[in-house]
């Protein structure tokens, strides 16, 4: 069987991402299972000026990979393509009628919409009706607004990089050294565009919440420096840079706390360094058709804060993440996310979004940070005359949880666990998901691997 990927090549964005590790994963399997494999760069780039964010270090392992263009003037066509870009293209050459067409598409608001590439345009309801084309997804959260739209639609979750593992403590003190980070911080992670769906202004509102409270507990010493690492391409999202400053300025300083922006294309070793480098891993979504970043995170043994519904509570469990609660409601669209939900001088369309309890994202957060304080440099008092029944702690660190006097010690209990639960992820591989898309083929199409 010959299976072709279709995909941007060396664009830090997710869906390249998707495309480069199913690439990979078919290469590596293409003896035991009999495949050829090859790979392609799919036209066109959403932006043009995505070009100039190439980097061929960011997946080496795809240059392993054999390269097939559809230019080609052989006659001979893939049995099975793999297409993840974006505008979706559902076209094939018409001399590849027999071609059969995965797509990779994700659905972040639950609510589907025509963007397809317009020549030829295929519209959402159409492609119900396509014999050799199937969607792909990666959540059942997903999933459900293909199926809301009469749309079949198989769920594959991502993979991990194979950089990605927990750390020892001197594993992350050196990665911390290896990256430029300075290890007497306290050290929050978030990955993301920086667009309205990724919550970033309500992070950083927490954030600031949180010190300003940790500040105030009694202490033998200052409360030492706290840094947010916000990772986002610049080479593609061009002005998140730029809404992050905003964010910031939106919010009350303090000055044990530090905001770094971190815009450089990473290779996966050093996206898995930077992983392995943070205490907490924090993403506040309100829209996410998976959330590949918290899964590297846990995986790495680093403990998540995560929206409490849409498509993270699907594969991440109770062990590694707490939960921010949370709940879906319709609101417009934006423009900076989803432009081609809002029409020129129109409303956006109503879309499924998370609205989350901030309240308690900033106790959640306060909580958190108190207890890893307390775990890495124990700057909490373990033992106060007037703490209340229960607590260990001083009655100041007991009230960040607003009367819940255990949150802070529940709090460090489980933080302890994190990097041996993180172990549960393992079976999350990228050999799974080109695997379960190989079954896939075969049960919808009866498209089978060569057996002689």
């Amino acid at each position: 069987m010959w299976v072709h990927i279709d995909t941007w090549l060396h664009i830090p964005h997710s869906y390249a991402s998707v495309g480069q590790a199913i690439a990979v994963a078919l290469h590596d399997l293409r003896i035991v299972k009999k495949l050829r494999v090859t790979l392609g760069e799919a036209q066109p780039l959403y932006k043009a000026s995505w070009a100039a964010a190439r980097e061929s270090k960011v997946l080496a392992g795809i240059l392993r990979v054999p390269r097939f263009s559809w230019d080609s003037s052989s006659a001979i066509c893939p049995d099975i393509v793999f297409r993840a870009a974006f505008p979706f293209n559902f076209s094939l050459p018409s001399r590849c009628s027999n071609s059969r067409l995965l797509m990779h598409a994700t659905a972040e608001t639950g609510r589907l919409w025509d963007i397809m590439q317009p020549h030829p345009f295929v519209s959402w309801t159409t492609l119900g009706k396509l014999r050799n084309t199937a969607v792909v997804t990666p959540s059942n959260w997903s999933a459900s607004a293909f199926v809301k739209a009469g749309i079949k639609a198989f769920v594959v979750p991502h993979g991990i990089s194979k950089h990605i593992r927990a750390a020892t403590f001197a594993e992350k003190q050196q990665a911390r050294k290896h990256l430029g980070l300075d290890s007497a911080c306290l050290q929050l992670l978030t990955v993301g565009a920086a667009t309205a769906n990724k919550g970033l202004p309500h992070l950083l509102t927490a954030l600031s919440s949180a010190t300003h409270r940790l500040n105030a507990l009694p202490a033998d010493q200052p409360l030492p420096c706290i840094q947010l690492v916000v990772k986002a391409p610049s080479a593609v999202y061009e002005h998140a840079e730029a809404r992050l400053r905003a964010a910031v300025a939106a919010v009350p300083g303090h000055p044990s706390l530090r905001i770094l922006f971190h815009g450089a294309t990473l290779s996966d070793e050093n996206m898995a360094q930077l992983y392995r480098a943070a205490d907490l891993y924090i993403t506040p979504y309100s829209a996410e058709g998976f959330n590949m970043p918290a899964l590297e995170a846990a995986a790495s043994g680093v403990p998540v804060l995560a929206t409490g519904v849409g498509p993270v509570p699907e594969f991440l469990p109770r062990t590694v993440v707490r939960f921010i609660k949370a709940h879906m409601e319709l609101r417009e669209g934006s423009h900076d996310l989803f432009p081609h939900t809002c029409p020129q001088g129109g409303h956006c369309a109503m879309l499924s979004y998370a609205r989350l309890d901030e309240e308690h994202l900033r106790e959640e957060l306060a909580a958190l940070m108190a207890a890893l304080l307390h775990i890495r440099e124990e700057r909490l008092p373990s033992l106060a005359a007037a703490a209340p029944t229960g607590c260990p702690y001083a009655p100041a660190a007991c009230a960040l949880c607003l009367g819940n006097t255990s949150c802070v010690v529940e709090a460090a209990a489980w933080l302890r666990e994190v990097p041996a639960a993180a172990t549960q992820l393992r079976n999350m591989t990228w050999g799974a998901a080109a695997r379960s898309m190989l079954h896939i083929a075969e049960a919808q199409w009866g498209v089978r691997e060569a057996t002689g």
